[in-house]
C-alpha cells in the first residue's frame, strides 16, 4: 500500500503530467464558462421572445390612432423576434461547444469505476487519482 502511494506521489510530481494537468483544468473551466455563456443568451432568447410576442399581440388588440403606429409596433416585433433568433442560435453554439469540451477533456482527478463480467459473477474495479 505505501509502494502505491509513493508511486502515485511520483507520478503527480511529473512536471509533463502536471502540466497536461493544468491544460484539462484550464479547458474544462472554459467549457464551464462557455455553458454558463450559452445558458445566459437562451434565457436573453426567451425574454426577447416574449417581448416580440406582447408587441404582436398589442396589435390585435388594437388602441391604435394611425396605420403608421400599428406599422411601428410590427416592425417592433419583427425586431424582438429576430433578436430572440440570434440569441438562442448564439446560445446553442456556445452550449454545444462548451459541452464538447468538457465531455473531451476529462477531469484527471475523477474516479473511475468499472464492471467486467467473469466466470461465476463480476468484479468491480475503482481508480483515481491521489491528491
Amino acid at each position: 500500500m505505501l509502494f502505491l502511494l509513493c508511486a502515485a506521489r511520483a507520478a503527480h510530481a511529473d512536471p509533463a503530467l502536471a502540466k497536461k494537468r493544468a491544460h484539462q483544468r484550464a479547458v474544462r473551466s472554459a467549457g464551464y464558462l462557455l455553458i454558463g455563456g450559452g445558458v445566459a443568451l437562451g434565457a436573453g432568447s426567451l425574454v426577447a421572445a416574449e417581448l416580440g410576442l406582447r408587441a404582436n399581440d398589442s396589435i390585435q388588440f388594437g388602441g391604435f390612432a394611425t396605420a403608421q403606429e400599428i406599422e411601428d409596433r410590427a416592425e417592433q416585433g419583427r425586431r424582438y423576434n429576430l433578436a430572440a433568433w440570434c440569441l438562442a442560435g448564439g446560445g446553442g453554439a456556445l452550449l454545444a461547444t462548451g459541452l464538447l469540451l468538457v465531455v473531451t477533456h476529462p477531469d484527471p482527478h475523477a474516479p473511475h469505476i468499472e464492471a467486467a463480467p467473469v466466470a461465476g459473477g463480476a468484479v468491480v474495479g475503482i481508480s483515481g487519482v491521489l491528491p
